[in-house]
């Protein structure tokens, strides 16, 4: 049948507002694999020997808090990045929003992930610590992001 343009707009943000909250919770079963692959990787790059499923289920006992917790920020980011981005039209709030996601949060995020594994440390100390390496490396770690990210969108 035939539907409005007003109904088209309403199902396809209910679809994309859905679509993003499942994606949360992807994300945060993800980190939990992502928390025993990153051990795996670690016991690697240190060259002390790996044995794949011992490895893993230990990363993910000693790590999965923090990844979880670094996977629900991501996710709730991301999940308030796209109801911006769906319900202002043209506004620098909406470009802001995203603008700082992804040249602040994502990067001390992904620098947090790198720093979980290697330090036995609480939560707010990963990300203390992961600010702080940002700031100290802003241009090197910040221009080498946004290439990767402009990159993989066009």
């Amino acid at each position: 049948g035939n539907i409005t343009e007003e109904e088209y707009i309403s199902s396809s943000m209910s679809f994309t507002m859905l679509t993003s909250l499942f994606m949360v919770i992807a994300i945060v079963i993800f980190s939990i694999g992502l928390s025993g692959a990153m051990k795996v990787i670690r016991q690697l790059a240190w060259d002390e020997p790996v044995f794949l499923k011992d490895d893993f289920l230990s990363g993910i006992k000693q790590n999965s808090k923090i990844f979880i917790f670094i996977g629900l920020i991501f996710g709730i980011i991301s999940l308030y990045n796209n109801f911006i981005t769906m319900s202002i039209n043209e506004s620098i709030l909406k470009y802001l929003s995203v603008g700082v996601s992804y040249c602040f949060v994502y990067p001390i995020l992904a620098i947090a992930c790198m720093i979980a594994p290697v330090y036995i440390i609480k939560f707010g100390q990963v990300l203390k610590n992961s600010m702080f390496f940002y700031i100290k490396c802003v241009l090197r770690l910040g221009i080498g992001f946004l290439a990767g990210v402009i990159g993989n969108h066009f």
